[in-house]
């Protein structure tokens, strides 16, 4: 009777310490799912960056120069080029990874 006992308790200790990763896999499933039964041209415009596939550098703040808080480093010779942008001003969206364009069947953003 004792052994019996023992064995619920570590079968129990196992099913709570894998639900953690069944719970995983069956959101990762479901979201095959979604994506297998929509239709292939269910292709959205991003809503992150417009379409365009670029956002504004969040480090230079879209002035393509280098910045510090509210310090502009520039010299007689022009301005330091941003290091994330390498001076565009601009870079890729996370979200669409710079496609422009999103899976409809996506509930949000990939992280």
């Amino acid at each position: 009777m004792g052994s019996s006992d023992g064995d619920e308790v570590s079968l129990s200790r196992e099913l709570e310490r894998r639900s953690g990763s069944y719970r995983s896999l069956a959101a990762h499933l479901d979201l095959l799912y979604q994506a297998s039964t929509t239709s292939k041209d269910a292709v959205q415009q991003c809503s992150c960056c417009r379409g365009s596939g670029e956002q504004e550098c969040g480090w230079c703040h879209g002035t393509g120069a280098m910045t510090v808080g509210d310090v502009l480093y520039c010299s007689e010779g022009g301005c330091t080029p941003c290091p994330v942008c390498r001076g565009s001003g601009q870079c890729k969206c996370p979200d669409c990874r710079g496609t422009g364009k999103r899976a409809s069947w996506l509930v949000r953003p990939p992280s």
